[in-house]
This record gives structure tokens, sequence and C-alpha cells, in this order.
């Protein structure tokens, strides 16, 4: 079981009738706290990109919070939401076994997400995983889950393509890098020629010390390939 709730319980005490800064120094002060939260974290810190930040509290519980930029901490304290998550100890054993992951935050956002085997090459490796979706938010509960798997955090990269139909008819689709310059386009391309939609794809990748250079992206884009090959809903069943 698990769930979230946002508040706007601050962090910090707020001085009442406290006069709004510059802009600037607001940012100032916000980049100080970021680095002071490293600081205190370290690895159970983390940004999740988009001006929203997470800092794991335990293996499946996570403090996660977002702010208008230059607003805090000098104007007003943060948004926040604790995001507690189950998932199963044998998912991700390593075992070349695919498997469900059932991974619990909002109700309405859950899916089930599909894991592939570990591919090795040259000391890199690779797990791919996908999942059937309707909505942007089944999206970023998608790539929030993965990312707060604490088997997955210490991957190099996070790379993630999804292709979504929306209720007007219109095609939403988007990766992301994840700091892997141009793997996004890869996956996205991949869903594109399988003419899938509906569908998000990630790629986990652990750098082992070799450079792969082009071959990584092949690479990237079969073991994603090969596990969506292997779904049922692949083949309408």
């Amino acid at each position: 079981m698990g769930g979230s709730f946002e508040s706007r319980r601050p962090f910090r005490r707020v001085v009442p009738g406290e006069t709004a800064p510059r802009t600037v120094m607001s940012s100032e002060a916000f980049l100080e706290e970021l680095e002071a939260l490293q600081a205190i974290y370290g690895e159970e810190f983390t940004d999740l990109g988009g001006s929203r930040y997470a800092i794991r509290i335990t293996d499946r519980v996570t403090l996660e919070f977002w702010s208008t930029e230059g607003l805090y901490p000098a104007v007003e304290p943060p948004s926040y939401r604790i995001v507690a998550m189950s998932t199963p100890s044998s998912c991700m054993t390593g075992d070349g076994a695919i498997c469900n992951a059932s991974v619990a935050t909002d109700d309405d956002d859950h899916v089930d997400v599909v894991h592939g085997p570990v591919h090795v090459e040259r000391r890199s490796r690779f797990i791919a995983h996908a999942a059937r979706v309707t909505t942007r938010s089944q999206v970023d509960w998608v790539v929030r889950s993965l990312r707060y798997d604490s088997k997955l955090q210490t991957a190099t990269h996070n790379i993630v393509a999804y292709r979504l139909r929306l209720h007007d008819g219109s095609l939403l689709e988007n990766r992301d890098d994840d700091g892997e310059g141009g793997a996004g386009d890869c996956l996205l391309y991949l869903l594109q020629r399988m003419d899938l939609v509906n569908v998000v794809g990630v790629v986990s990748r652990w750098f082992g010390g070799v450079k792969l250079g082009p071959d990584r992206f092949r690479i990237i884009s079969n073991v994603l390939k090969e596990l969506i090959d292997s779904t049922e809903w692949r083949h309408g069943r």
C-alpha cells in the first residue's frame, strides 16, 4: 500500500509580514539551500528536474518538494508531498527474468511496469523497463517510481521515451537523455518505428569504465525492443 499528499507546511519558519526580496536574492538563497541539502543528505538528495527535488527518507519513503522560482526560501515555504512505495524485492534480481512491478503512489496513476534482463556489454550494464500508459501523469509516475528504486538510483543514466494518444486525437511524444546525449532520440525513434502509442520505455545504464562509442545506442535500443517484443500487450494479449 502507498500514497501521497501535498502540503504547504514550511520546512523552516517564515517571519510574518516579511517583505519579498528581489528575485535574484531569492534565487541565490535557493541555490545555497540546495547546496546545503546536498551536503546534508548526499546521495539521498535527488534533482528530479523541472525545479522538483526529492530526499529519500527510507528505501520506500521519499519527500518530494518544489517551489515557484524566486520565492523559496525567503518569501514562502515550498510545496511538498510524501511518496510511499512498495516494490517486490524479487523484481530486480538480475537473474534474467522479466517480472511485473507493483509500485504504488497515487492509485489513479498506478500502472504495471515490466523489467527486462540485465544485459552486459564490455562491463556496462543495461536494463530496460516499459509500461502501458494513457496519461502524462502516468508517464511521470513510472519515471518517478523507477528513479526512487534503490537498485536503479546508482545507474549512470535512466533514459526515457514515451508516446501518448491524447483525448483530442493528437500525439504527445517526448524523450529524456538523462545525460546520455542522443540516447533519448534513439528510444523515441524505436517507439515510432514500432508504431507504438500509449507506451513509456526506460533504459537504465551503469557505465562500466569502457567507452562503447556509437554501439551504446544500438544496445540501448535493442534491450528495450526485446523487452517490448516479449510483452503480452505488444501482441494484443
